[in-house]
């Protein structure tokens, strides 16, 4: 090589040598897969050689360094990064932060829903872990108890003190409605006479008196009075109750007969 200057002088430089760098190698990797589901304490200590130091890798911010590299607290997963070396050259390099399987949270229907009827309840039951518990029924609640349900199926992820995750789901189903009929009405305070029941339900009922003669008929509950506006006299009367009700797709009927004692 001739180098010459401004005012004509030269100089010959020989045996000029151009060398480069080892490739760029992974020469270890050792990941450290997490301690349980769901909590981010992995690992991974890789050994880079060759290329021209310093090397960076992109996650979560630029990291540096020379040839060994130890990064903590990654969550489970496959991780695809790239190696670049001070001259711009790219190692690819991946691995995966393993982890245990997720500990099964028991979920145990505590209530069924009425027909149509939004009033099911669940309840979890952590399977292992360290309390206090965390639980989150994706965004519809955050106790162990789950009210308001109606018929389906829902997941729930519980989250110990030690940050590990478990998993459960549990299914609400809808049941009839359990109807109870008084034994005895007395009009004089103030209700009707109707059948109590867990759930909403349309119904039809009939009264009798002794001799089987037809004293109410209608869906509002029977006051105690005839149709001529006088009050009933005192007794033993019968009744037929006749619900209806929507379950499985279909309409349902359920009918209830029985006696009673009228009193004032």
């Amino acid at each position: 090589m001739k180098i010459t200057d401004q005012l004509g002088c030269e100089r010959l430089i020989e045996n000029i040598e151009i060398v480069e760098p080892l490739p760029l190698e992974l020469q270890s990797q050792n990941p450290v897969g997490v301690s349980c589901f769901g909590k981010p304490d992995g690992s991974i200590s890789l050994s880079i050689t060759g290329g021209v130091s310093p090397y960076t890798i992109d996650y979560e911010g630029v990291n540096t360094f020379s040839g060994d590299l130890q990064l903590n607290d990654l969550p489970q997963g496959l991780y695809e990064w790239e190696v670049v070396d001070a001259n711009g050259c790219v190692l690819p390099i991946s691995f995966e932060i393993t982890s245990t399987p997720a500990l099964e949270v028991e979920v145990r229907l505590e209530k069924p829903a009425c027909p149509g009827g939004s009033n099911g309840e669940l309840f979890a039951f952590p399977a292992g872990g360290q309390a206090p518990y965390v639980y989150d029924w994706d965004g519809q609640g955050s106790g162990e108890l789950l009210t308001g349900l109606s018929k389906g199926t829902y997941n729930v992820s519980v989250i110990d003190s030690q940050g590990c995750v478990s998993l459960g789901n549990g299914e609400v189903i809808e049941t009839a409605p359990e109807v109870r009929m008084p034994t005895g009405y007395n009009p004089s305070d103030g209700s009707v006479f109707e059948g109590v029941s867990n759930c909403e339900v349309d119904y039809e009922l009939w009264i009798y008196n002794r001799w089987g003669q037809l004293v109410y008929q209608g869906s509002t509950g029977w006051d105690g009075f005839l149709e001529n506006g006088q009050e009933a006299p005192t007794g033993n009367y019968s009744y037929l109750a006749r619900y209806l009700f929507p379950l499985e797709y279909q309409i349902q009927t359920l009918e209830k007969r029985g006696g009673f004692l009228l009193v004032r």
